[in-house]
């Protein structure tokens, strides 16, 4: 514990030293050096989440994943990736049909966003894959590229602890979805089912670790 106690204090000591007020005023009749160049922060973070989807009236739990960032302590610019499991959900579609699958969610590039004042700014998108669904247990054949056809724009703002627990809500909408069926084409199926906007999700960012041995 002190070993790490230790290491979150050396941490939250350079993120602060690096982003408050941009270095001491240089002493008078001494030249200013030349500004070395601002390295950046490694920091990762285990995220939880829970997304409810406005359509089936259902939730599904975001397994444990995690997002590696790297901030830049000079702008306070974050970029990172977001990594989460295939998540498996129950619902009844159209409120009486009960539909099981599995959603895999698929990045559709770095997220970006900023930490200012210790408000983080930042989208993650990603594209959602449906797959080995089953209709009252029969299974559903969707094929192997059932995605939304653009990908899913999650944002978040609130405050970040650097080096805690930290909570946001948000909403997002889900794109129609192509490529699904195997013997039919079934993309209306789920456009009707599953696409719209203001599906809640909340989700929990936990610091995991930091530094150039964070892995």
């Amino acid at each position: 514990m002190p070993r790490i106690r230790r290491l979150a204090g050396a941490v939250a000591l350079t993120v602060f030293l690096a982003m408050s007020a941009s270095g001491a005023t240089a002493r008078a009749g001494e030249e200013k050096p030349p500004a070395a160049p601002q390295a950046g922060l490694a920091v990762s973070y285990w995220v939880d989440g829970l997304s409810t989807i406005n359509k089936l009236d259902s939730s599904i739990v975001v397994g444990r994943g995690h997002f590696d960032s790297m901030v830049d302590l000079a702008t306070g610019k974050i970029t990172g990736d977001l990594h989460l499991p295939p998540s498996k959900g129950q619902f009844l579609a159209f409120r009486f049909m009960p539909v099981g699958a599995v959603t895999d969610f698929i990045p559709a590039g770095p997220s970006s966003g900023t930490i200012t004042a210790g408000i983080v700014d930042i989208t993650s998108e990603v594209y959602l894959r449906t797959r080995d669904a089953n209709q009252n247990g029969v299974p559903l054949d969707l094929g192997a590229e059932c995605v939304t056809s653009t990908p899913v724009k999650m944002h978040i703002r609130g405050p970040l602890n650097l080096l805690g627990k930290s909570e946001f809500d948000t909403t997002y909408a889900i794109p129609p979805f192509v490529g699904c069926g195997g013997k039919e084409n079934l993309d209306r199926l789920l456009t009707a089912m599953i696409s719209g906007p203001d599906n809640a999700l909340h989700l929990t960012l936990t610091f995991r670790c930091s530094g150039v041995n964070c892995s």
